[in-house]
């Protein structure tokens, strides 16, 4: 049986000749029933200086392989904590006054923008905007990020606006997507 042992910090992958893949946590006692025996020595080899090429029975290579995880953990250093990510500054959710309750609705704010990769001649094509939306909920909440005459590329790279709401305004009759240069 061929198989192969990788240790990283505190947990040791046993990957057998099938493919199959075991972890075993390092900061516990290996466990009798946790593996065979040659898969002990494997790992025992992976542990010690000092290789073996089997052990007389199942305790005499458990004591030996716990001995070893012992011996490892000291020599491994403590974890290095990662540098904290920067924190950026909130952003203020979006307040619309709500039909019937004082103060307004708190709606999320919505992500950064997202960059054009590639500009398509689709992004060049501008919205009209047909009539007020008379709806609610959080299309009709961002109706106010759309203006007349916006191209789809500022749409898609805009903080607030997506190519959905539009598909959804065009569907109902709210706007209308123009060619460039097409007078309406």
């Amino acid at each position: 049986m061929t198989a192969n042992v990788r240790i990283a910090r505190t947990v040791a992958t046993v990957t057998k000749h099938d493919g199959q893949r075991r972890h075993i946590d390092l900061t516990q006692p290996v466990k009798s029933n946790a593996l065979s025996i040659s898969l002990l020595v494997l790992l025992y080899n992976a542990l010690s200086e000092i290789p073996v090429k089997h052990f007389r029975n199942a305790a005499l290579a458990l004591t030996r392989v716990n001995e070893a995880r012992e011996a490892y953990l000291e020599s491994v250093p403590d974890e290095v904590k990662p540098a904290p990510k920067p924190k950026l500054p909130p952003v203020p959710p979006i307040v619309l006054p709500a039909e019937g309750a004082p103060g307004g609705q708190i709606l999320p704010a919505y992500a950064e923008a997202k960059p054009i990769v590639s500009p398509r001649r689709s992004h060049a094509r501008v919205i009209r905007i047909l009539r007020e939306h008379p709806g609610k909920g959080h299309r009709r909440a961002r109706w106010h990020n759309y203006r007349d005459g916006m191209t789809l590329g500022e749409i898609r790279g805009g903080s607030g606006t997506n190519l959905d709401d539009v598909r959804y305004y065009v569907k109902h009759g709210f706007m209308r997507i123009e060619e460039p240069g097409q007078d309406g």
